[in-house]
């Protein structure tokens, strides 16, 4: 009798994500994508991982933690904050270079019990949008901002409480929502929001708070009514100061991350489980179609 073949199966990493991994796990529960976009050392990682931090403590924003496929990659980026790094203070690991394609795992189940609800961060080096913002060629190579459910565009609030950096801070959030639109990555189905980080640092700070203000709303009337959704949020996710809560405004932004936008094709899958581990993998493909989609409300 010949020798049976052993199967053999492919346990992703667990630090990231690639595309076709990412495809089981869109298929098996409502799973959005979610781009964080902006500058070099503007907040993106630290906001994912704060995100993830959130949870260490418990329930957050009416979702409690079901479970991550990534869980050494979120602990990797989280380990310069903690006590154990052994620095005196919080600070986040950079992201390393990458063209989009690799993904962070984020599950989550409602409190109410109305369902389980994943996201999909999207790993990319500052550089490469600043380079999108400059470059229309460079802008249309990532294609994942055409794919994604929701596009989050950074603003340095560090950077917009100097008053010789605030007006930068903001206009590099206006040249790539622009060259987005202008390569057609963005269209009149993007839901686009504009988030100013390190909001504590501006509490308090009158001329800093009036112009944050004057200039979200000058990108709204620039831009919204060439967008799906244009929304602004201001954020605190490590906050220095006292008398601000950690995830200062995050609660409302992640409601709005779990609302899929796009419409997958998808096959049977198998019932989600509420926690998962690293050794429930297994070899699995990825076919999203991009051929439209939905402005789901």
């Amino acid at each position: 009798m010949a020798e049976e073949k052993t199967k053999r199966r492919r346990l992703p990493d667990g630090d990231t994500l690639s595309a076709g991994d990412g495809g089981a796990i869109v298929r098996s529960a409502p799973t959005s994508v979610v781009v964080v976009a902006g500058p070099a050392q503007c907040g993106k990682t630290t906001l994912v991982a704060g995100l993830y931090e959130l949870f260490h403590r418990g329930p957050f924003g009416g979702f409690l933690f079901a479970g991550s496929r990534t869980l050494p990659g979120f602990e990797r980026r989280c380990h310069l904050a903690r006590i154990a790094s052994g620095r005196e203070a919080p600070d986040t690991e950079r992201t390393v270079r990458s063209e989009g394609t690799d993904l962070l795992h984020l599950q989550l189940s409602a409190q109410d019990d109305s369902g389980v609800f994943g996201i999909l961060f999207s790993d990319i080096y500052g550089e490469a949008f600043r380079r999108a913002a400059d470059v229309a060629e460079e802008c249309q190579q990532f294609t994942i901002l055409k794919r994604a459910d929701h596009v989050s565009v950074l603003v340095d609030g560090e950077k917009v409480a100097n008053n010789r950096e605030r007006q930068s801070a903001f206009s590099s959030a206006d040249d790539l929502i622009g060259q987005c639109l202008d390569c057609g990555m963005f269209n009149t189905a993007s839901s686009i929001q504009v988030v100013v980080t390190k909001w504590d640092l501006l509490l308090g700070n009158a001329s800093a708070e009036q112009f944050v203000h004057e200039k979200l709303a000058w990108l709204n009337s620039r831009y919204a009514f060439k967008l799906g959704e244009l929304t602004s949020h201001k954020l605190s996710i490590r906050p220095t100061k006292e008398g601000i809560d950690a995830g200062y405004g995050m609660a409302e932004l992640l409601k709005k991350w779990t609302r899929v936008r796009w419409s997958i094709s998808t096959t049977p899958a198998k019932p989600v489980r509420r926690y998962l581990t690293e050794f429930d993998r297994s070899e699995v493909t990825f076919s999203v179609s991009q051929s439209g989609g939905s402005n789901g409300g």
